[in-house]
């Protein structure tokens, strides 16, 4: 049986790989600022700099990067981080604008289920910006539903997600 979640995502051309070095690191942290930029007109600078970045993994908290195959760029990433022994969180997915509607970001999500699965997790949960107003509807797609009140972080509104496994 497989352990890693890279070994779960099935888009040809494409793998996922556990962020190890700092490179990979510092691509997460722009990625995600350069995809949430509408966050970023309203705070600032609101994402995780390498330091906080790198303090999380003591916490569960593990990165992946998405790799085009036949270039060896990393064009995505997210993260994962187990709440309890039912529910896996997955965040901060963010995949650069020349390979958006390629179904990489679907992919992510569909591979984190897919582990999460043989992990023994019950539900994966999520939470987006309101500022998007696309992507509930593209999480619903996905068979996520609205759960509890949305909430605000930093002045932006957050509404929760989940789907049972």
């Amino acid at each position: 049986m497989s352990q890693r979640l890279g070994d779960y995502f099935q888009l040809a051309g494409f793998k996922v790989v556990e962020v190890t070095t700092d490179h990979q690191i510092e691509f997460t942290v722009e990625t995600t600022r350069r995809c949430f930029h509408e966050a970023e007109k309203v705070l600032g600078d609101p994402y995780a700099t390498i330091e906080e970045t790198s303090e999380r993994p003591s916490k569960g908290f593990t990165l992946f990067v998405v790799i085009d195959e036949v270039t060896g760029n990393n064009v995505a990433s997210f993260n994962i981080t187990p709440e309890n022994s039912e529910d896996l969180f997955f965040g901060r997915v963010a995949v650069l604008e020349p390979y958006r509607s390629k179904g990489i970001g679907a992919e992510c999500v569909r591979a984190t289920e897919r582990w999460a699965t043989q992990q023994g997790y019950k539900r994966v949960v999520l939470n987006y910006l309101s500022l998007d107003t696309t992507i509930e509807a593209y999480y619903e797609k996905l068979g996520y539903s609205q759960e509890g009140t949305p909430f605000t972080w930093r002045s932006l509104t957050i509404v929760p997600m989940n789907k049972v496994l």
